[in-house]
């Protein structure tokens, strides 16, 4: 366009000098001659304009829809997509599937009933809490009264403890298969983000490939998550081995005893230990 506007200005010059060196012939009309060239040069610019803008609409419609069928479309980039395929293995073999484990534990997603379900099949109940008296026996006598229900349920914790056993052992079992599954496939899924296709042949084709990245990325945070709830899974069934086969007892509240008379007493024994 600025290259028009010039060309025209050298035109009116070159007109000016011309006429400016000798008079027109008395047949000429210089007026009506300006005129039809102005005319000339103003039909041109407005087909060049027209032209211009065709060429640049053009050039928009087809960044934005043309050149579908590119060797980059996402049509034709299919093997270039990021593989999922760890996503997919645990989707079909894992996500939703029973296992061995669930033979143990059922798995909930109420924590109330998943916690209660642990202390019945995983523990043993707490020692009965002693009375006063048991207390006093226990004291005085070196006697301790809760080791006269011990002998009865000596069988159940050793049952605890070979289903605490059993139960690692499926967990460990299932998820050593699922990483010896999942080292190819997590090699495949990475090797794909090299070669994935990015850019397409238009931005309509720009923004699907995106999309279908965006896809893949959240295709493998699933998995991620899923691979750490496993790994919690069987540091929890190791720890597990290490505690306790019996509850915790929880610890009684003592007796506040606020008269005069225990008050002296607590004194006395607290100066004279």
């Amino acid at each position: 366009m600025t290259k028009i506007f010039i060309l025209l200005g050298i035109f009116f010059l070159i007109s000016t000098d011309a006429y400016a060196d000798e008079c027109p012939a008395p047949t000429n009309n210089p007026p009506r001659t300006v005129e039809a060239t102005l005319k000339l040069v103003q039909d041109y610019i407005v087909e060049k304009y027209e032209e211009l803008s065709e060429k640049a609409e053009k050039q928009k419609k087809e960044s934005k829809f043309g050149n579908q069928n590119c060797a980059n479309s996402p049509q034709n980039t299919k093997d270039n997509a990021i593989k999922i395929e760890v996503y997919e293995y645990l989707l079909d073999k894992v996500i939703g599937q029973s296992d061995d484990t669930h033979t143990y534990l059922t798995p909930s997603k109420d924590f109330t009933e998943a916690r209660k379900e642990v202390k019945e099949k995983l523990f043993q109940p707490a020692p009965p809490r002693l009375t006063k008296s048991g207390e006093w026996v226990s004291d005085h006598l070196g006697v301790n009264a809760q080791s006269f229900d011990k002998a009865g349920k000596t069988i159940d914790q050793i049952e605890t403890l070979l289903r605490r056993d059993d139960y690692a052992n499926a967990v460990a079992s299932k998820n050593l298969e699922i990483a010896t599954q999942l080292r190819s496939k997590v090699l495949e899924d990475i090797a794909s983000t090299q070669k994935a296709e990015t850019t397409g042949c238009n931005q309509l084709q720009g923004l699907v490939l995106e999309n279908r990245n965006l896809g893949a990325l959240v295709a493998e945070t699933a998995a991620d998550i899923t691979i750490q709830i496993l790994t919690l899974e069987s540091m929890a069934a190791r720890n597990l081995q290490k505690e306790a086969v019996s509850l915790v007892p929880l610890p009684r509240v003592p007796d506040k005893d606020n008269s005069a008379t225990g008050s002296a007493i607590k004194a006395n024994s607290a100066s004279n230990p």
